[in-house]
């Protein structure tokens, strides 16, 4: 039975649609259909800066009522996954809740399942020590902060993080090989859907696996739709017995 997922590229979508779709057609199970979403541009023709930026939680927030806007209309498609792509997970939770025929998933979430059965302990790479807290919180809420080696940021912006994959992928093996050897980390994850394209060398360069967010979330979602179509696990809450 064919998977259809829809992908919501929340960062600055205009720019990077072909490249997240290019990166998710690649690692797709042959069964699976993907396609990736953003959001639309200003009236001005611009990206704009408020819905695209999500360091802070009032960026995040603004964000919401259109990914759930998307999440219906990809119910209402017949999709059977949803995956919202930041690593900052904004509005995973609510999706959840409004969604009843598909399964939602996101890239920090899925990424922390994957380290930690890779490895005891896991360092998260960010492009700057700003994107630290929300993150940081989402590590604690999803239960996993005893595996939590550290924090490390590759001082970068996010918008730039693709213009010289060289520069990033560079300052991202200092930066790994530092949280290896100080901090013990067995694990690292890319703390950025847009490091798309980079863990590979990454990974070969530090010696341990690197986590690309973008590939943790597609194939997560792939397996918690196996597990809906075919076991009928699918996400509820005490609170939902009944209604």
């Amino acid at each position: 039975m064919t998977r259809r997922i829809a992908f919501l590229n929340i960062f600055r979508g205009h720019l990077y649609d072909a490249d997240y779709q290019a990166v998710v057609d690649a690692a797709k199970a042959d069964d699976t259909e993907v396609d990736v979403w953003s959001f639309p541009m200003s009236a001005d023709g611009s990206e704009g800066d408020v819905n695209h930026q999500l360091k802070l939680h009032r960026y995040e927030s603004l964000t919401l009522a259109g990914t759930l806007e998307f999440v219906l209309k990809a119910e209402a498609e017949g999709y059977d996954g949803f995956v919202i792509g930041c690593f900052n997970d904004p509005g995973v939770s609510e999706a959840r809740e409004v969604a009843t025929k598909l399964v939602v998933a996101a890239p920090c979430e899925a990424s922390l399942h994957v380290a930690t059965t890779l490895g005891r302990r896991f360092s998260i790479l960010v492009g700057g020590r700003e994107y630290i807290p929300p993150i940081e919180e989402s590590v604690l809420h999803y239960g996993f902060g005893s595996r939590l080696a550290s924090f490390r940021s590759i001082d970068l912006p996010i918008a730039d993080l693709q213009k010289d994959p060289g520069k990033t992928t560079d300052r991202l093996i200092k930066t790994a090989n530092t949280a290896v050897r100080e901090d013990g980390a067995d694990v690292i994850l890319l703390g950025c859907t847009n490091y798309y394209g980079l863990h590979e060398a990454v990974q070969e360069a530090v010696g341990v696996p690197v986590i690309d967010p973008i590939l943790a979330s597609l194939k997560f979602a792939e397996l918690l739709i196996d597990f809906r179509q075919r076991f009928g696990w699918r996400y509820r809450r005490a609170a939902d017995i009944g209604e």
